[in-house]
């Protein structure tokens, strides 16, 4: 896609000077704006992500600052901001420099109220790039920990979780004065993606397909969902720990020729129908809309796009209901990039199609993308509150975490589940924290059968 190929000539007039191009907000970027317009107290879509580093060179500041022009250099989301009202539709600005800013403290006894206030302290959509900043606080002479603040607008959690990847490499090879990796160069960019929505808002096919999945099913509602309620957004987190299961559930889904994702989408299923007596129904699936281009997948961005999955109560056993979930999941991959507010315009009717959101993320695995000698330790979860501090990683790797997107969203309970752990967040006027501490024993005791 040319530069400036998806704007009108009336909106090209109007851009100001600075820009490499521009194109509009995907209608999910433009329901995450209207969220956090909505609930700013609550800080929607804002990412906050921490992790202690031990190093076997003291901290240095010029190195990280570098990796991070060179990361914005290199990927037009991190230089990208948002005009929601000042053309014929909401754009996106993407512009020829941004300057990603890094705060050092030098101590890390408060790194933990940092954080929590990070998570209070959401982008302001109007102001200039980027979306995203940096804090190192330095613990001691060996170990120091990164805080990333992003705005959801622009990353997902695959993008998030290779973004922190590089710039860990990047910042470790320039510590040791090494040549940074070779980035090979790629024909696809953002404006891709988004023009592949267009498509798909013009595809009477695409339309027809999700038309069919919400006519027959209701949307599962939770109980004690409080559709009428306008009171301040607050939400309730917390974690199910499931390591010592990927083993078994790996080996399920080899058997049954699946993606591990299937086996845990099935087990999600399994327990929302425990909640509902509603025989059929349609949840949230979080999908993948990125281009299918090679290279693609090393173009940061927000591809991701929420669609209804519709779900039967008829499986009669675990791997009837598994094989099930798969073959819906593959029926619905060339109609995911049908956004989401324009489903809910197929359904005439003025509420949220989707209450319940379950997401996948396949972490990054493979050793020989990073090199360098420190131990990446997850220290604090997304909101800020204290969590499990494993031993430090081996040296063989400096793997990031897969980013814990545990942002506030407008849905009133989001499930995100990668290999080791299963995160729930949801909107505390459904879950109090003791029934979303039962539902995470609900979800445990259905994976272990």
């Amino acid at each position: 896609m040319v530069p400036f190929a998806l704007v009108g000539e009336a909106d090209r007039v109007l851009l100001p000077a600075g820009l490499t191009d521009a194109y509009p907000a995907t209608q999910a970027q433009v329901g995450m704006a209207v969220e956090i317009t909505k609930n700013e107290a609550a800080s929607p879509y804002h990412i906050v992500h921490t992790m202690r580093i031990d190093d076997e060179l003291p901290f240095d500041e010029a190195p990280l600052r570098a990796v991070l022009a060179e990361l914005v250099a290199r990927h037009e989301t991190l230089r990208t901001s948002f005009d929601l009202t000042g053309y014929s539709v909401p754009m996106q600005l993407v512009h020829a420099e941004a300057e990603v800013p890094v705060a050092v403290h030098h101590g890390a006894a408060d790194i933990e109220a940092y954080v929590a206030a990070e998570r209070k302290r959401p982008f302001d959509l109007t102001q200039p790039p980027p979306l995203l900043r940096v804090a190192v606080h330095q613990e001691d002479d060996r170990s120091w920990w990164l805080t990333l603040s992003v705005s959801h607008l622009i990353t997902g959690g695959w993008d998030l979780n290779l973004l922190l990847a590089d710039l860990l490499d990047g910042y470790h090879r320039r510590r040791r004065g090494e040549q940074p990796t070779p980035v090979e160069p790629v024909s696809v960019r953002y404006a891709d993606f988004v023009a592949a929505e267009l498509a798909a808002l013009d595809s009477s096919e695409d339309a027809d397909y999700w038309r069919q999945v919400v006519a027959g099913r209701p949307k599962l509602t939770l109980p004690g969902t409080r559709t009428n309620d306008t009171g301040p957004l607050r939400v309730h987190r917390t974690e199910i720990d499931i390591a010592d299961l990927d083993g078994p559930l790996r080996r399920l889904a080899s058997t049954l020729g699946v993606p591990v994702k299937a086996v845990l989408h099935a087990a999600h299923l399994k327990v929302m129908s425990q909640l509902t007596n509603e025989s059929t129904f349609h949840s949230g699936l979080v999908c993948d809309a990125r281009p299918e281009v090679r290279g693609a997948e090393r173009v940061h961005g927000m591809y991701i796009n929420i669609l209804p999955f519709g779900h039967d109560r008829t499986a009669r056993t675990w791997r009837e209901l598994i094989t099930t979930v798969f073959d819906r999941e593959v029926e619905l991959w060339p109609h995911r990039r049908y956004p989401l507010p324009a489903v809910r315009r197929l359904t005439g009717e003025d509420q949220h199609p989707i209450d319940v959101v379950f997401n996948y993320t396949e972490p990054r695995t493979n050793p020989s993308d990073v090199t360098a000698p420190a131990a990446v330790t997850p220290g604090r979860r997304a909101d800020g509150s204290a969590g499990d501090r494993p031993e430090p990683a081996t040296a063989a790797t400096a793997e990031a975490a897969v980013a814990a997107d545990g942002a506030a969203t407008e849905f009133a309970l989001s499930v995100g589940a990668s290999k080791s752990v299963i995160r729930l967040v949801a909107d505390a006027r459904v879950f109090g924290g003791g029934g979303l501490s039962r539902l995470a024993g609900m979800f445990r005791l259905v994976l272990e059968a």
